[in-house]
């Protein structure tokens, strides 16, 4: 600012001219204007950073539900494979079994014979029992392994 000197001799001397405006918010050096700026931009990135983290969050979150699914729908077709497998496993010696005892008509100890590997604790079977067909009888020819509970039903 220029200085002035006043003409007259008065007694103060010299006197810094007055500014006509003075900058809202504090001096005239621009030091609250970069404060509010810099508060501004604090501000603003912490909504960026909180927006940007809010959608890596979300990401995530689908990325996850989707492997998810992913796992559950291959571990579901691997039970499907393993119960496939296993229906086989055990229609196999009851067949092989129930034809056996067809083509030696009722022969119960070669049924007994053939079938008993695969009955008892820790086995295929728990109870293996051959029934006559087309008699009035409603008892087993013979058991392998516990007694079944058929037998104890009323006909």
């Amino acid at each position: 600012m220029p200085l002035l000197s006043q003409e007259g001799g008065s007694a103060q001397g010299t006197e810094r001219e007055a500014p006509d405006h003075a900058p809202s918010g504090g001096d005239r050096s621009g030091r609250p204007d970069r404060a509010r700026r810099a508060y501004t931009l604090a501000v603003a990135v912490a909504l960026v950073g909180g927006l940007v983290s809010g959608a890596l969050a979300l990401v995530s979150h689908n990325q996850y539900t989707s492997n998810e699914t992913r796992l559950l729908d291959l571990r579901s077709k691997e039970l499907g494979d393993v119960l496939t497998l296993a229906v086989p496993n055990t229609q196999s010696p009851l067949t092989s079994a129930a034809a056996l005892a067809a083509a030696t008509n009722g022969n119960t100890q070669k049924f007994a014979d053939f079938i008993a590997p695969f009955v008892g604790p820790r086995k295929q079977f728990v109870s293996v029992s051959l029934w006559p067909l087309g008699t009035g009888r409603s008892a087993p020819l013979t058991v392998l392994g516990s007694g079944p509970e058929i037998a104890a039903t009323p006909r």
